[in-house]
């Protein structure tokens, strides 16, 4: 594409910007990170354009936490136009190391959800644990079959480990939590992996003098529940223990009880009444889920969010709204169709 053009499409797009974000200026953007790095990495947000995203959220948007907006739907407050708020899964050091210092220069708040038995522990998130014996096993397949469930999983080069890794999640993903667990022993013993038993390298998350350290300059600590279950596999017992015990561990070792909860995972299958019962019965102000409907209707305890994306395009028409429009002008193009 020549020069001319190219300035020509700039423009076009950011008029375009300028509109949709007018007229969605009344919904809030809740923007959804987990990882982080300094170098281009797999499946992490480089630095550079984690910066880029922050300074157009600086200029456009006014930046709160999970916790304010929050407090002004328990309270029936109006919310003000273009607010934006950063939230961040995991816990994970990355987030300390190359996202603090960002938001920390700009004075932005974001919130950060944290699942205690990890920083507790050094306990892996059992999604690392799949990708940790996946990366080290020397096995060309890896094949599991216990409970009715016969999984083989091709993990002979690096290019079908992704695929091997994304297979066995959404399996783990849909089964009771004992059975999960056991999934976990039995990939581990089939590929001939050992894991240590603490997380280590990029896998570590914040331990608790670093969140203190958080806490104290802008950082809002949330509820992830305390080992980071899928919750709607949960019975009621586990239920509160996962997510009002997580609350009290972060009350006890931070000196302040949260007020938002992060449901792991959090797609629609992942998060049930029961769930979203526990948690408002656990004292919590609000909690979000991983996806967005673009729903009218606001429950406080399902807030949807958007995930930030790793590139420009993918972030910009989420944050500005055009993402919204489209879904906005489909469903009304569906309601005429069904009107004729």
């Amino acid at each position: 594409m020549r020069l001319r053009s190219r300035i020509a499409l700039a423009v076009g797009r950011a008029g375009l910007y300028r509109a949709t974000l007018a007229v969605t200026a009344a919904r809030p953007r809740i923007l959804m990170y987990h990882r982080f790095s300094q170098h281009p990495e797999h499946r992490r947000l480089h630095r550079s354009e984690f910066e880029r995203q922050l300074d157009v959220l600086h200029r456009q948007f006014r930046v709160v936490s999970l916790g304010e907006y929050g407090g002004w739907l328990a309270e029936g407050r109006p919310v003000p136009p273009r607010v934006a708020i950063i939230t961040v899964d995991d816990g994970y050091r990355d987030f300390y190391e190359v996202a603090y210092p960002l938001l920390r220069e700009r004075g932005l708040p974001a919130t950060l959800f944290v699942a205690t038995d990890a920083v507790d522990h050094g306990a892996w998130l059992w999604p690392d644990r799949v990708e940790y014996v996946l990366d080290r096993t020397v096995s060309r397949h890896v094949v599991l079959e216990a409970q009715g469930y016969r999984m083989e999983l091709p993990v002979g080069d690096a290019a079908a480990k992704q695929p091997a890794w994304a297979a066995f999640v959404a399996h783990a993903l849909a089964v009771p939590n004992e059975s999960r667990l056991e999934m976990l022993r039995q990939l581990e013993e089939a590929a001939g992996v050992a894991v240590p038993a603490e997380a280590a390298g990029g896998y570590r998350v914040c331990n608790w003098a670093e969140l203190r350290e958080l806490a104290s300059h802008g950082i809002e600590i949330g509820g992830h529940t305390r080992s980071h279950p899928v919750v709607s596999r949960l019975d009621p017992g586990q239920l509160d223990d996962e997510i009002a015990g997580c609350r009290a561990r972060l009350a006890e070792k931070l000196g302040v009880a949260p007020n938002t909860f992060c449901y792991p995972n959090g797609m629609p299958g992942d998060v049930n009444a029961e769930a979203r019962l526990a948690v408002q019965r656990a004292g919590y102000v609000c909690a979000v889920v991983a996806h967005s409907r673009y729903s009218r209707s606001v429950d406080r305890f399902l807030l949807e969010r958007i995930a930030a994306g790793p590139s420009e395009r993918y972030f910009d028409e989420a944050v500005f709204g055009l993402d919204h429009a489209r879904t906005w002008l489909g469903a009304r193009a569906t309601m005429v169709q069904e009107s004729t």
